[in-house]
């Protein structure tokens, strides 16, 4: 029995580290180097998507109005479905997208392709037209379901140029929550 744990561990946990876990992603949200929207790819047609070995996950999130970096739920992403929640849901809801975006122009200091995607969900009329793209998958999509970008052919989640960054945010962030915790004791 330990025989068998010790291979599940080599071969699905090795070289994870705090910061990082493994993440399968349903859709992708695609956009040129402006920022223009240019699709959304389902990345698993009779899956549940793909698995990427190296996602972000975003420290303290029990905190609240906090999301992932980089991939997340496509209602926190696109805020597709919010005018169907209750006030205090749709606030924070918008406080989650709000922290996806500006992880996403962090980041952009230091990888500039990710302005791309802050530009597009910023912007109301791209989202707008990716509302009606999701809206028209009807079934074949979830709020629930995980969305990542691609950048004209570029998918930063595949790539390691945003390691070391979010390493550094990391780092910072859970200091933060150390402090916090240390001080409130």
């Amino acid at each position: 029995m330990l025989s068998a744990l010790c291979d599940y561990a080599d071969k699905n946990l090795s070289g994870i580290e705090p910061g990082f876990a493994r993440k399968q992603v349903k859709w992708v949200l695609c956009c040129d180097e402006n920022g223009r929207y240019t699709g959304l790819i389902n990345l698993g047609e009779d899956t549940r998507g793909r698995w990427f070995d190296k996602s972000p996950v975003t420290p303290n999130m029990n905190s609240g109005g906090k999301s992932h970096f980089l991939a997340e739920t496509l209602e926190t992403v696109t805020l597709f479905g919010q005018q169907e929640l209750e006030e205090k849901k749709q606030l924070a809801l918008q406080n989650k997208n709000h922290f996806f975006c500006d992880l996403l122009i962090q980041a952009s200091e230091s990888i500039p392709a990710l302005k791309a995607a802050a530009t597009l969900l910023q912007d109301s009329q791209q989202l707008a037209q990716i509302h009606a793209d999701i809206e028209a998958k009807g079934n074949k999509i979830k709020l629930t379901d995980i969305v990542t970008f691609r950048i004209n052919e570029a998918i930063p989640l595949q790539s390691d140029n945003w390691y070391e960054w979010w390493r550094c945010y990391y780092l910072q962030a859970t200091e933060e929550k150390n402090k916090t915790t240390k001080t409130n004791n």
